[in-house]
Order: C-alpha cells, then structure tokens, then sequence
C-alpha cells in the first residue's frame, strides 16, 4: 500500500500544469481594454497606459496603451496597442476602434469593433536551444503576422447593463516534469465573454456596482464575480473573484479632474499557479468641449496667468501739463473775460436684466429626476459644470442666497454634473433665455446644454 501511495504522490508532483490567461488586472475600471463597445463612454479624448508584471521567475509582462476620441455624442474612434512578453515569445496586436449608441440616455444600444494586426514572434533564444517535444506558438513556419479583430456591444436600461464581447488571448502555460526542464507553451486563443451589472446608489457620493461575467477562454470557462465602488468621481475600488483561477482587487484614485492613477494586484488560486500579477496604470482625461471645466492646475495656471499679465501691464504715462496760453488782453488793457463752456453729462446706461427670465420658477425641478440626476431633452442654460454632486451643491448654495434657483442635472450616468438656471424645450426660446442671463453680472459665460 505505501509504494503505491508514494508512485500517485510522485507521478502527481512530477507533472504538473502553470496556466495563465492574460485577463488585464483593471478591465473592470477600464473595460474598454477588452470591448470595444466602450470606446467613448466618458465622451472625453483620453489616454491611457498600463503595465502588468507577474512575480515569478520567469519573464511575464503585458503592456497596454490605448487613446480614444469622440467625434460626436454617439460616435467614438479609439487606437489601442497591447504587446504579451513571456520569456521566448511575445505577441502583439495594434487595432483602430470605433463605437457608436443608439437610443436615448436612459436606455440605449452600444455598439464597438475593433481591427488591424497581431504579430507573434520568438525571442532571444536561439532555436536549436527550444525543447522539441513540445509545440510552441507561433509556428516559425508560417507568417506571424496575421489580421486579428474584436466585437462587442451592450444594453443600458438605467442602471442595468447586459453585454458582451468577441475577443484573443494570449495563454501561457508552463508544464513541470521531473528531471526535465520547464516546458513552455504559448498559444493565442479566441473566446467570449458575456456580463451583467447593476449600479446601486446608496447615497449622493457612493454607488455600489455587482458584475457577474462568464469567460469562455477556457475548455471549462470560467465564472466571475465582482463588486465595483464608485466615491464621489474621486475614487473606484473594485474587487473580483474567478472561481478557481483567481482573486483580484483593483483602485483607480482621480486627481485634478484629469488624471487617473490605478493598481491592481491578482492572486493565483487552484490549478492555476501563475504567482501574483501587478498592474499599474496611468490615464489622462483632456477637457471635452465648450463649457465643461478642464483639469484644475490647468484652470489655476490660467487665472494666474492673468493676475502676472494685470501686474506687470505698462501703465499708461501721464501727459505733462502744458503752460497756460495767455488770454487775449483788450485794447483797454483788462484781459478778455470768457464764459466757461457747458459740460456735457454723460448718461452710462446698464442693460436691463430681465429678473423673471433670471429667477426662474420651480417648474425646472420637472426636468430633472431627482433620484438619478438625469435630465430630460431640452435645452438648459448652464452656469456651472462640477465633477461631484457635492462640488455642484456647495455652487447652488452661493447662488440660492443670491436669490436664484437652480437645478443640478447631468446629461447621462457618466457626465458631469451641470448647474442649471432655466430650460425650454425648443431652441429658439432656449436661446432668448440664454441671451438674457447673459447680461447677469453674477454668471460667468453661461452657455446653452443640449439633451437629446
């Protein structure tokens, strides 16, 4: 009994498996590095970067740079560049995308693809070096330069989102026997990957997101949970858990309105010992368009830049007074006595600001829904654009002891939110409610929103 015993144990330890999909460590905090239907979502041009590196000994990196530009409010193009190094292999893949939506803010369709080239190639070691009895990709044999492509797309119903995504990944597997060395096998495979999420506001600042996700990359697939925290537009923690494959938590922190610093680390489990997967990730978000606020250092560069200009302007130099002319003197010898000529008055006259236009009554509140924030179609004259509900309320504030009353709206789940002073629902009106607020002395710029 115990030979036999001692031969299971030995033939078990001596063949064992290493296998690792490369699932990027944050796609749940940038799911647009997977599905294409995403390409656009902030509606800002953005740019983002990431690097993943797994602590074993071997050589294991994943690089990932990705910038996408809005050309309309549904319609987005993207370029993305991933690259897989894993000791004598890496591939590659470099892909233009492009996404555009279909119905209304509350519930639309989202559709991405993706395409362009992935290379596979061997690196480094000399090929009389490889193992024979193994097959390793790519095939030296054939071309290794191949056209690949992406697909996905989702449903949001409010705070419901279904979907899914075709997508490559690159597989790594290492096989350990005894008495031999390591074994490596690299391979690309297709598959799919199908979600479900439903965001959760539990309060003003915070709003919980549960995901389910299955990826079909494997024989078996494998099934996902996750929970993703979003704090006050200023920070998103996510955590996943694969069954039997792995764990992996995730934080991206916001600062300045404009870059986003993330980290994740991803923890083996099971069969699938890999060793831990560290990610750090970099993303710049540029300002969008007329109206919405830039990154603050950028908006205090700006205003300082006034102030040096308005201290260091010339001051205009004072003419030198002149001599008084002589007056004329009369044959008699007393001098010419003028009448002083009369002065004109000069009357300023200030626009008349049109009060009832600029206190608006309460009928706004009936644009706006009040739990999500979301804002009917129409037009909306703006006076404020704030990255938090809580930055847009402490605006309302100021202006409501000036008298004024205004809503906070946004224009979808992921805007902005916006400080509003009046509505209408056609254009024409819109505008001559606009022109009017602009002769206000206490609005800075206010500008005319479109809801569709």
């Amino acid at each position: 009994m115990k030979p036999t015993i001692t031969l299971i144990a030995f033939l078990f330890c001596a063949f064992l498996y290493s296998q690792r999909t490369v699932f990027p460590g944050q796609d749940l905090l940038y799911p647009y590095l997977n599905d294409p239907s995403f390409v656009g979502a902030q509606q800002r041009v953005e740019v983002t970067g990431m690097l993943q590196v797994s602590d074993v000994e071997r050589k294991q990196t994943s690089q990932y740079i990705f910038a996408q530009i809005p050309i309309y409010d549904n319609v987005t193009f993207g370029i993305d560049y991933f690259k897989d190094r894993f000791d004598y292999f890496s591939y590659s893949a470099a892909m233009v995308s492009t996404a555009f939506t279909i119905g209304r803010k509350d519930h639309f369709l989202t559709i991405g693809a993706s395409g362009g080239l992935d290379t596979r190639q061997q690196e480094r070691i000399p090929l009389d070096q490889l193992p024979t009895d193994e097959n390793f990709a790519p095939d030296i044999n054939a071309s290794n330069r191949a056209f690949t492509y992406r697909g996905g797309l989702h449903y949001t119903l409010r705070s419901l989102t279904v979907g899914g995504f075709y997508n490559k990944m690159p597989i790594q597997t290492v096989t350990l026997r005894d008495g031999l060395e390591d074994l490596l096998e690299y391979r690309v495979e297709a598959g799919f990957t199908a979600y479900a999420q439903f965001g959760i506001k539990t309060s003003a600042d915070l709003t919980l997101t549960p995901i389910v996700r299955y990826l079909g990359y494997d024989d078996e697939g494998i099934y996902e949970g996750a929970l993703r925290a979003d704090f006050k537009d200023r920070v998103s923690v996510s955590i996943s858990y694969k069954n039997e494959y792995s764990v992996n938590p995730a934080l991206q922190v916001y600062l300045f309105n404009a870059l986003h610093i993330g980290y994740s680390y991803e923890m083996s489990l099971g069969e699938y010992d890999f060793g831990d997967v560290h990610a750090l990730s970099l993303s710049y978000k540029f300002k969008k368009g007329e109206g919405e606020e830039g990154p603050e250092w950028e908006e205090n560069a700006r205003e300082t830049t006034k102030k040096i200009a308005a201290i260091t302007a010339p001051k205009k130099k004072k003419e030198p007074k002149k001599d008084p002319v002589p007056e004329p003197v009369e044959e008699t010898g007393a001098p010419k006595v003028t009448a002083p000529a009369p002065q004109e008055t000069v009357v300023v006259q200030t626009p008349e600001v049109d009060k009832e236009a600029v206190r608006r009554p309460k009928a706004i509140d009936k644009t706006v829904d009040k739990n999500t924030h979301l804002l009917k179609s129409g037009y909306y004259v703006v006076i404020g654009s704030f990255a938090s509900f809580e930055e847009a309320q402490n605006a309302q504030k100021r202006f409501a002891k000036m008298e004024y009353y205004t809503i906070i709206g946004k224009k979808d789940p992921n805007s902005r939110f916006y400080l509003i002073v009046d509505s209408d629902t056609t254009k024409p009106e819109a505008i001559k409610r606009l022109s009017a607020h602009k002769l206000d002395r206490n609005f800075k710029d206010p500008w005319l929103m479109t809801v569709k």
